[in-house]
C-alpha cells in the first residue's frame, strides 16, 4: 500500500460518509456514519503517519476515543428523543371500573 492508496482510501471514507447521510437518513444513522467516518479517518491518518516516519500508534489508539465525540455531539438530540417518547398508560383505570366488573378486597365495583 502506497501513500497514494492511503489518500485514495481516505477520499473513499468521505464518499461513504456522504452516501450514508442522504436526505432521508435518521439521526441515529447519521451518528453511526459519523462514528465510522471518524474511526476510519484516524486509521487512515495512522497509515499516513507510518509512511511519513511518525508513530502511527498515536492515531490508532485515539480512533475509538475520537469516534465517541459523535456520541457527545448527538447527546442533546438523543436526550430529547428519550423524553419525547409517549408516556406509558395503563390498559385500564378506576375511571372505567363499571365496564370491568371487578371485585377488589370484597367490594363490588359494578
Amino acid at each position: 500500500m502506497s501513500i497514494r492508496d492511503v489518500t485514495q482510501t481516505m477520499h473513499r471514507y468521505i464518499d461513504e460518509l456522504e452516501a450514508a447521510v442522504s436526505g432521508k437518513s435518521s439521526d441515529a444513522d447519521c451518528q453511526a456514519a459519523l462514528e465510522r467516518f471518524i474511526q476510519s479517518t484516524y486509521h487512515g491518518l495512522g497509515s499516513l503517519c507510518w509512511y511519513l516516519g511518525a508513530d502511527a500508534k498515536v492515531f490508532e489508539q485515539e480512533a475509538v476515543a475520537a469516534s465517541e465525540l459523535a456520541g457527545e455531539a448527538y447527546f442533546e438530540i438523543n436526550r430529547e428523543r428519550e423524553f419525547e417518547a409517549p408516556a406509558w398508560k395503563p390498559a385500564y383505570s378506576t375511571l372505567n371500573h363499571h365496564t370491568l366488573g371487578l371485585r377488589v378486597s370484597g367490594a363490588d365495583l359494578r
